[in-house]
Formats: structure tokens, sequence, C-alpha cells
């Protein structure tokens, strides 16, 4: 599925407490929550978006007739501005807040 969506492998610094050099095999380890927390980010941010647009479109609907259009513009535009706020919200944090770190080499124990 990378191959598909990604054109170029990502990167991303950790620390190096083990003084690992480059084609080292290493374990890295990964501070506790700091998956769940991005995939709330990622994921639902822009569903709690896309429902309170929806819902807000439909209410602001002054016809009945209407409401349908409205609450799937408001979903379009809610789920357009959660993206957006999970950008945002991610441009803040600090590069190696996961706590990114070189645990040790692969194949210790």
């Amino acid at each position: 599925m990378s191959g598909v969506f990604c054109s170029k492998p990502r990167l991303f610094q950790v620390e190096n407490p083990i003084n690992a050099d480059i084609g080292d095999e290493v374990i890295i380890s990964i501070a506790d929550g700091s998956i769940l927390r991005g995939i709330g980010l990622v994921y639902l941010m822009p569903l709690l978006m896309l429902a309170t647009g929806a819902m807000l479109g439909s209410y602001w609907a002054e016809l009945p007739g209407l409401r349908d259009g409205y609450a799937a513009a408001g979903a379009m535009i809610g789920l357009i501005a959660g993206f957006a706020i999970a950008k945002w919200i991610s441009s803040f944090r600090d590069e190696n807040r996961s706590g990114a770190v070189i645990a040790r080499q692969y194949g210790e124990e």
C-alpha cells in the first residue's frame, strides 16, 4: 500500500543512545500511546468534523427540502476543516515527541 500512496520513503529522526552506525540493523522503541494519539488526530478529527458539519448544515437549512443538500455541503466543509485542523495541530508537534529511540541492535537480547 505504501508504494501506491508514498512516492519516496519517509525519514524519521530518532535518538541514538547506543551509537549505532549507518547500516546497522536496530530495534526502535516508541512511547506508549503515541500511535493511538496519531490515529486519533489523523482519522477521528476529520470524522468528528464531518459529522458536526453535516449536523450544522442540516440545522441551518431554511426549507425542509434543502436539508440533504445543506447536510452534504456541511459534511464536506467539515471534512476539509478536520483535515486542515489535524495538519495544523501536527505542525506544532515536536519531531521526536513520540519518544522514538533506538533501543538496541537487532539480534541482541
